[in-house]
């Protein structure tokens, strides 16, 4: 998992949104069980690259709401940047 986080992180880095999400969405979210943690990371990967809407998707798919106002918190302070 470790692994995968990290490819997660080079691609982003590299701005590969499609790759992101795909990481994500295929091997890391079907395998463990902090789902909402893992889409919180998803959320601020997206906005480290610029992909606000796409954080904004990933916001509604949050089912803690803990976790949801975290992720509204960082779409805000991208949203001033």
């Amino acid at each position: 998992m470790v692994v995968l986080k990290s490819e997660a992180v080079l691609m982003a880095e590299l701005g590969d949104l499609d790759e992101v999400i795909r990481l994500y969405r295929s091997c890391l979210l079907p395998t463990n069980e902090d789902h909402d943690g893992l889409l919180v990371e998803l959320a601020g990967l997206l906005l480290r690259i610029g992909a606000l809407p796409e954080a904004e998707d990933v916001l509604a798919e949050i089912r803690s709401a803990e976790a949801a106002a975290r992720v509204k918190a960082l779409i805000a302070l991208a949203e001033e940047e």
